[in-house]
Parts: C-alpha cells; structure tokens; sequence
C-alpha cells in the first residue's frame, strides 16, 4: 500500500539521496532542508511499505503554485506513485485557494509529460535550452483549478 503524506524531518536523508538519483542537477541538501518547515512550500512524500517510494516540492506564492521537483524511485516507477503524488498536490492546492499550478519539464521527458497531460496539465510555452547537462529545453505547463 502507498501512502502520501506531508514530509517529515527524519524523511529527509532519503529525500535528499532520491533527489541525487533521480536528477543530474539535484539540489543540494543544504536547499531540500531548508523547504522543509516553509510556509510557502508544499512537501508530500510517497511511502510504499515503509520506504520513501517518491516526493513532489511545489512553493505557493499570491495564490499560484509552481512545481519544482517531483521524483519516484527507480523500483517503484510504472505504479502510479507519481500520478498519485500529483493529485495530492492538486488536491493540496485546491485547498489552499490556489488558482493555477505552474512547471517545466525536460522536453524529451515524455514520461513525465504523458503523467502531466493526464493530469489536466496543458502544454502553453517552451524555455530553450534551459536546462543544462545535458542542454535541453523546458516545455511550460499550467493546470487551472478555478
């Protein structure tokens, strides 16, 4: 069984060593610590019998909330742990009064793009070469919930 739920401190090592893998550009420890405990910033974690299976970081500012990472570890990829953990985002936004989810993607990150796209995100713009090692660009997507 999975469950998502708010992170809490003692999740933070297996955050931070998730965030390692699964990005080329993670953030640095010292960054993830420092969400932890932020008004402004959302932080659910996905637990599969007992182990961190996934995390999603979104920050909320005037009502619009932006995406900044979401990760599921390798053994645990293709079980729904991602789509999961963006409706309890979604779900969390709604909540709060947000009006309007934001994120990027790699461009060639169609796993990631085909998750959004079922969640009622829609492709509006693309950042070129905004990401780096390897370059690539960004494609912008929005979800509105009012």
């Amino acid at each position: 069984m999975v469950l998502v739920r708010p992170l809490r401190r003692e999740d933070l090592p297996a955050v931070q060593a998730l965030n390692a893998a699964a990005f080329p550009n993670p953030w640095s420890a010292r960054s993830l610590e420092e969400r932890f405990g932020d008004d402004m910033a959302t932080f659910l974690v996905a637990e599969s019998d007992g182990r961190l299976a996934g995390f999603v970081l979104a920050f909320t500012v005037l009502g619009e909330m932006d995406l900044q990472l979401l990760a599921v570890a390798g053994g645990e990829r293709r079980k729904g742990i991602g789509r999961m953990l963006v409706q309890a985002l979604i779900d969390s936004a709604a909540r709060q009064g947000t009006t309007v989810i934001h994120l990027e993607v790699r461009r060639g990150n169609d796993a990631a793009r085909s998750l959004y796209a079922a969640a009622g995100f829609e492709e509006v713009g693309l950042r070129r070469d905004y990401y780096r090692d390897p370059f690539e660009d960004a494609v912008l997507y929005r979800r509105e919930l009012v």
